[in-house]
């Protein structure tokens, strides 16, 4: 159980929920949907049919938690919202683009196969989970359990660019696609912490995902509790195995990495605490922290000048970016358990 950031002063800025902005251009655009008082499926009734009428562009204003919102667009349409939109925006999304003015809530993108999201402030909890193909961009932040179960098939390779921070399992059970989590307004204020939460890319099996900034080992992964890896090693301990000062110097770390054991136990027991850290829930991962690469770059500076250019950011910011340093998580192989036998050929 977790209490939730608090940190909130260390958020990307955003600019609100846009209604200001509205105002002044209302008179400019035809027909706005005022959603004042309305529920969720008499707005999504009046939006679905101007849109199937042949509209290419709606805008809905005073959006106060209306859920759905999106889901069923055509293809090539465009839906602007200017309020906060409730659970499920663009679920099952299949080529429209939906602009929020304002911060989204639970759920957006869910199973969305292509097409476009952009959220001008925050988003909440399961963002783009499932998410198959198209892109979400986030100005702000994210909550919990973002790009969980993200995948991709043949040429559809979803993007997922958060500009704030994430909370908590950033990435779970990720099977494809490439998820960045950017930090501004963050890193740039010499701030102490970083920019996602505990248990990122747990159960992770394919994809790439880049943090701005260095991210602590022991938040990626569902790391095992130290009191059932201290039992274990005082088990060992009683039996002989392990020294008494090995094991008190072990017991007063505040945090037990598989790194850090391996370099204070014997190598007898390496293997079986390894164990500990390795399982259904707990895959092996490859993260490296530096410069992005040639490849890193051609994969990621595009999608990043498009998020730039989307929420007119400088291009001093963008540059900072670039050339920051990413910690970049990917799936790794398991390592064969010495003297077990060759994985068998499917027939």
């Amino acid at each position: 159980i977790e209490s939730g950031r608090s940190d909130r002063d260390y958020f990307f800025p955003h600019s609100g929920s846009g209604l200001v902005s509205m105002s002044r251009e209302r008179t400019a655009i035809p027909e706005l949907i005022d959603a004042t008082g309305m529920d969720y499926h008499e707005l999504n009734e009046i939006i679905l049919n101007r849109l199937r009428a042949g509209e290419k562009a709606v805008h809905a204003i005073n959006v106060n938690g209306q859920r759905y919102m999106g889901v069923n667009m055509p293809v090539g349409s465009k839906l602007i919202i200017y309020g906060t939109p409730g659970n499920c925006l663009g679920n099952f999304n299949n080529g429209g683009e939906i602009v929020v003015h304002g911060n989204g809530e639970d759920d957006i993108g869910d199973a969305m196969y292509s097409g476009r999201i952009v959220i001008h402030g925050d988003a909440r909890d399961v963002l783009g989970q499932a998410l198959q193909g198209g892109s979400i961009l986030v100005k702000g932040n994210a909550g919990n359990r973002a790009v969980i179960q993200m995948r991709e098939y043949r040429d559809r390779q979803p993007y997922v660019i958060i500009g704030g921070r994430v909370d908590d399992y950033f990435g779970e059970y990720m099977a494809g696609g490439v998820a960045v989590v950017l930090g501004l307004g963050a890193l740039d204020k010499d701030y102490g912490g970083q920019m996602v939460g505990n248990f990122v890319a747990t159960g992770m099996l394919g994809g790439k995902i880049y943090i701005r900034g260095k991210a602590r080992k022991d938040s990626l992964g569902l790391v095992p509790p130290k009191i059932d890896v201290l039992n274990y090693l005082e088990f060992q301990m009683i039996e002989g195995r392990l020294e008494a000062e090995v094991f008190k110097r072990i017991s007063l770390k505040d945090e037990l990495s598989v790194d850090y054991l391996k370099a204070e136990l014997p190598v007898e027991l390496v293997a079986k605490v390894a164990r500990f850290y390795e399982g259904k829930y707990t895959l092996p991962l490859s993260v490296q922290y530096g410069e992005l690469s040639n490849d890193d770059m051609e994969l990621l500076e595009p999608k990043l000048r498009e998020f730039f250019n989307e929420f007119k950011l400088s291009e001093e910011i963008l540059q900072k970016v670039l050339t920051s340093k990413f910690t970049k998580i990917t799936p790794r192989a398991k390592t064969p358990t010495p003297g077990a036998p060759p994985p068998q050929a499917e027939e």
